[in-house]
C-alpha cells in the first residue's frame, strides 16, 4: 500500500485517493502486470498467475478489509470461506464473464 500510495501520488497526482486510484484501468493493468511478472519470477505456471484481480476499498480505522466485526473472519482470526463466498459471489461472476468474453479464460 505504501509503494502503491507513493506511486499514485506521483503520476495520479496529490488529491487521489487510493481507493479512486485502485478504479482506473491503467493502475489496475500496473499492479496485474507487477503481480504476473513477479508470478513468472517464481516461475509459476500460467494457470497460478492471476488474470484479473479486484480490490476491496471498504477497510475499518486499521485498514482491514476482513473483521470480524463485518463476519468475514473469525475470533481467532480465519477466513470465513461461506461468507466471503457469499459477499464476492457476484464479483467472481462478474469477472469470469469478464475474461470468457475476452476470451482469456
Amino acid at each position: 500500500v505504501e509503494v502503491l500510495g507513493k506511486w499514485v501520488k506521483a503520476n495520479k497526482g496529490e488529491n487521489v485517493t487510493i481507493a479512486e486510484a485502485v478504479k482506473m484501468e491503467d493502475v489496475k493493468k500496473m499492479i496485474l502486470a507487477d503481480m504476473t511478472a513477479h508470478g513468472k519470477g517464481q516461475k509459476l505456471r500460467s494457470f497460478e498467475l492471476p488474470k484479473d484481480l479486484t480490490f476491496m476499498t471498504e477497510v475499518n480505522e486499521l485498514g482491514q478489509g476482513f473483521s470480524v466485526e463485518n463476519e468475514m473472519m473469525t475470533p481467532s482470526m480465519k477466513l470465513k470461506r461461506p461468507q466471503l463466498t457469499k459477499h464476492f459471489q457476484k464479483t467472481f461472476d462478474d469477472m469470469y464473464a469478464a475474461l470468457k468474453a475476452s476470451g482469456v479464460a
